[in-house]
């Protein structure tokens, strides 16, 4: 009778996990009609996401990343170069979220993804500064499809149910994060 038990029991639990998302995909929340994801991932043990890669060349809102220029330093280092890279890079590994306890976020319960998504640097006779774009990515804990359909991350009037937080270009002005907000389907 044990032996009858433990078996059936082991066949729900598979066929419980075989009914689990393990596809996600994110459109920018103001992309038009029919474009491509600007984000998918594969997920695993419900919320571990793997193979994560971004549109960066479909999406105008990472147009600004990519640099590689070389001009004159100014007229203080005559005929000396400055010379700006910047760029994003999918991540390679698995990313394991951490979820948001802090009171003054505004996501708390949701899960984080912290990851680097690209490098940046800067030479010219004056300074040299190299870094990296550390992003969040913002997701709900629960990921299957039925919870994604209905979930808004801040207001119920907002299609947005996830955001990617990002450190400005390098080579712009802008003084704090850029914000991709998204709306993710999952299967």
């Amino acid at each position: 009778m044990k032996t009858f038990l433990l078996l059936s029991l082991s066949f729900a639990t598979l066929i419980s996990t075989a009914h689990a998302e393990t596809r996600l995909a994110c459109w920018n929340m103001y992309a038009k009609k029919n474009s491509k994801p600007v984000l998918t991932a594969e997920i695993q043990d419900n919320n571990v996401l793997t193979n994560l890669r971004f549109d960066f060349q479909g999406d105008d809102f990472f147009s600004g990343y990519f640099t590689n220029e070389t001009k004159d330093a100014g007229s203080q280092w005559p005929g000396q170069q400055q010379t700006t890279l910047s760029s994003l890079e999918n991540p390679n590994s698995a990313q394991t979220p951490s979820e948001i306890t802090t009171n003054r976020s505004p996501y708390k319960g949701n899960n984080e993804y912290d990851f680097d998504l690209g490098t940046y640097s800067f030479q010219s006779p004056y300074m040299n500064r190299k870094g990296s774009y550390s992003v969040r990515l913002i997701l709900p804990t629960n990921l299957s499809s039925d919870f994604l359909q209905t979930y808004r991350i801040r207001t119920a009037s907002e299609r947005s149910n996830a955001v990617l937080v990002i450190p400005p270009p390098y080579s712009s002005d802008q003084g704090g994060d850029s914000f991709l907000r998204m709306f993710c389907v999952s299967k």
